[in-house]
């Protein structure tokens, strides 16, 4: 999802830019790991 990649760099949204790094962040953790 290249749109919220581009939220995370900069939104004006900070609780939607939370969210999205979580998940990005929880997302992100598995994928290098098996990775």
């Amino acid at each position: 999802m290249p749109y919220q990649r581009i939220h995370i760099t900069g939104g004006p949204g900070t609780g939607k830019t939370t969210a999205a790094r979580h998940i990005a962040g929880i997302l992100g953790h598995p994928a290098l790991r098996l990775g």
